[in-house]
């Protein structure tokens, strides 16, 4: 999906240093090229989203599972330091 988002990026950039210009294009052809932008910011947008969400989630999910094995180690911990006293 990256590859994508940078290819529409590229492209734009490309358009512009070959001296591309929207005068040039008839009224249909600059209806299509904006109809098209419109399209490839909403999902450039799309994927910038799931791309935050997928950060922010990948980031809380660690803490779980470091608070996870914190808590798990210190009850291991615990219990081997019963059995001991108990033996």
């Amino acid at each position: 999906m990256w590859g994508v988002v940078k290819s529409v990026t590229q492209y734009g950039h490309a358009t512009k240093s070959k001296g591309f210009s929207v005068k040039q294009m008839d009224q249909a052809a600059r209806q299509r090229a904006a109809s098209n932008l419109d399209a490839l910011r909403k999902e450039r947008n799309k994927v910038a989203e799931w791309h935050g969400g997928l950060k922010h989630g990948s980031s809380q999910a660690w803490e779980e599972v470091k608070t996870g094995f914190s808590n798990s180690s210190q009850d291991l911990q615990e219990g081997l330091k019963k059995a001991y006293n108990e033996f």
